[in-house]
């Protein structure tokens, strides 16, 4: 997991001096909401269905949008920028 090797580093390098107590505070603040978006992620595949143990029971797995033409609309009808 990256934010838990930039933690490290951080944590490394304020052992050291060589960084701010802000900059390690900022690292930990990114790992901590890097484990609470991995958490909604589980949760999110269990609604759907799936089970991380086990990935070949995602395969079937589908995200639908609410409203799929709204995207292609919203590009077919934009005009480029005068100048």
């Amino acid at each position: 997991m990256l934010a838990e090797k930039q933690l490290a580093r951080a944590q490394l390098l304020y052992d050291k001096g060589a960084i701010a107590l802000a900059d390690l505070e900022t690292a930990q603040d990114a790992h901590a909401k890097s484990d609470v978006d991995l958490q909604a992620a589980i949760a999110h595949v269990k609604v759907l269905g799936g089970d991380i143990s086990n990935p070949t029971t995602m395969l079937p797995l589908r995200a639908l949008s609410p409203a799929p033409s709204s995207i292609s609309r919203s590009q077919r009808d934009r005009r480029p920028l005068a100048g």
